[in-house]
């Protein structure tokens, strides 16, 4: 049996407490594009950034 590793997440600053303070489909929308970063996939609405660097 394989186990996917999930990747950790950390939130910096007062980050977390801003997420909290949105609506419950606006938590739910952000809980699930970070699940889906955890497991390795790009969030839905992912845009490059060139100006930063690739990956």
């Amino acid at each position: 049996m394989y186990t996917i590793a999930v990747k950790e997440i950390k939130f910096l600053g007062n980050a977390l407490d801003n997420i909290r303070g949105f609506s419950s489909s606006v938590k739910q929308d952000i809980g699930y594009q970070l699940e889906l970063v955890q497991h390795g996939a790009e969030p839905k609405d992912a845009k490059p950034m060139p100006s930063i660097g690739s990956g």
